[in-house]
């Protein structure tokens, strides 16, 4: 139990982070409050992550999260997109626009130090036959190694 008024590093959540993964990776059970003994207080572990990655990457607080593509980004409001049978694909981006070159360059100028990026593309594209819509959408993925084993990521918005 930490002191009051303790808050923990991100290099403190790492760790603790990358620990529970060895252990689990090594077969011992690991309790968290889905199934551990109860009133113990433990966190469970995607609420670790989310915290960790919070403090990984506060520097990028400021800009806007990646809004994955649905079917709906295929029509225009009033057309009945159920109608459509997606296709979802994501892959590293050849040839971007000077904008979203730019718009990214300032994500990975703001990303926290050590880490690497990527500008991705998302495409949906509609699978029904003789339907040729598509839509498509930027993203740059920022990952870091914050501890062995422990690599974090999120994927910031650009256009």
């Amino acid at each position: 139990m930490a002191p009051p008024g303790y808050e923990a590093s991100a290099e403190d959540l790492a760790k603790k982070a990358a620990k529970r993964s060895a252990r689990e990776a090594a077969g011992e059970k690991v309790g968290n409050a889905e199934g551990g003994p109860t009133g113990l207080g433990l966190v469970p572990e995607a609420e670790v992550l989310d915290a960790l990655r919070d403090a990984v990457f506060a520097p990028l607080a400021s800009e806007t999260l990646y809004d994955p593509l649905t079917v709906a980004d295929l029509a225009a409001p009033e057309d009945d997109y159920h109608r459509h049978t997606p296709s979802f694909s994501s892959e590293a981006a050849r040839d971007v626009s000077a904008d979203v070159w730019a718009e990214a360059k300032r994500v990975r100028q703001a990303a926290p130090a050590g880490a690497t990026s990527e500008i991705r593309i998302h495409t949906v594209t509609c699978d029904e036959h003789g339907c040729d819509e598509e839509a498509s959408r930027y993203g740059v993925l920022v990952k870091i190694e914050v501890a062995p084993g422990l690599t974090l990521h999120r994927e910031y918005s650009v256009e």
